[in-house]
């Protein structure tokens, strides 16, 4: 589960960007809980965007 969640989540800030407020708003979170999850799966702006 934790990878779907992660592979969604990198899906999403790469369909918008790295944009955290489109990608919350998308995954129906808040940006506090993207953020949250970003760092438990060690995500960064960096990784998004290429």
């Amino acid at each position: 589960m934790n990878e779907v969640e992660r592979k969604e989540i990198l899906s999403t800030l790469h369909y918008y960007n790295g944009n955290l407020t489109k990608a919350a708003k998308e995954l129906q979170i808040s940006r506090a809980t993207l953020y949250r999850k970003m760092e438990k799966y060690n995500i960064t702006k960096d990784k998004v965007i290429k």
